[in-house]
């Protein structure tokens, strides 16, 4: 039984190999399903060895992981939330949650669905600028968790935005990484399935180049996004964190 097949029927999608490392799970994802319009939302959904990661284009201010922490984006530090028994993990310790009434709509919601989703040990939800990423058993009914999503989502459009093109200015890159701004526009990616899709038409040569290039501004980029503590990132430090992201993944897979 394939459970990725028979998910790419029902939501209409396209099911492709890859080579996609999580350092959340420790694992590598050889199968992806791509769905560019489900409910006006594009979606991907990472096959691993036991768990599917569902993952929804969407922007946001958010910046947090529950039940896993992730040391990339440096959201480590464990929270408490009121009714929620999964840990919260930010980056900064004064990090807040109760900050308009917007804000505490989303929690309640968000708190009743991981309360009826009870995510067990080895599951995990992922809040970035860019997107949603609910990390979860195979066994379980994908669809109607994702619908779920989705509604969480559509009730809260206070706190989520569609996706949008970012606008880069150079007053507001520090000068140290000023040399990075001609990479953005054309390898800066937040969308998991479009960043694949360049890689495939990358060269060798070309992937050598910019991990080249961008490899030794690493310590910088993360300084440089660290900086923003809880704050939201901007949209030249989103840019510059998928760069750093893209030259991640591909110095992983070898080229």
């Amino acid at each position: 039984m394939d459970s990725l097949k028979d998910l790419s029927i029902t939501l209409g999608g396209k099911i492709q190999k890859q080579t996609l490392f999580d350092s959340n799970f420790d694992e590598a994802s050889n199968r992806k399903l791509t769905v560019k319009d489900y409910r006006q939302y594009k979606i991907r959904i990472n096959e691993y060895q036991d768990l599917y990661s569902l993952g929804i284009s969407v922007n946001s201010d958010l910046a947090l992981s529950i039940n896993k922490s992730d040391w990339m984006f440096g959201f480590k530090i464990p929270k408490n939330v009121s009714g929620l028994s999964n840990k919260v993990y930010v980056r900064d310790e004064t990090y807040t949650f109760d900050q308009n009434e917007y804000v505490i709509s989303f929690w309640n919601s968000l708190v009743a669905l991981l309360n009826k989703i009870g995510l067990s040990e080895s599951e995990g939800v992922f809040f970035y600028n860019n997107g949603i990423s609910f990390s979860l058993k195979k066994e379980r009914d994908v669809v109607s968790i994702l619908n779920d999503i989705i509604d969480l989502i559509n009730a809260n459009k206070n706190i989520f935005k569609r996706e949008t093109k970012r606008r880069i200015l150079s007053a507001r890159v520090p000068e140290n990484l000023k040399p990075l701004i001609p990479l953005l526009k054309k390898y800066a990616v937040s969308d998991d399935s479009d960043r694949e899709q360049l890689k495939e038409r990358m060269t060798g040569k070309e992937k050598q180049k910019l991990i080249n290039t961008v490899r030794p501004f690493f310590n910088e980029i993360n300084a440089y996004l660290d900086s923003f503590k809880d704050n939201p990132l901007s949209e030249e430090a989103m840019s510059i964190g998928d760069l750093a992201e893209l030259v991640s993944e591909l110095e992983i897979e070898g080229l």
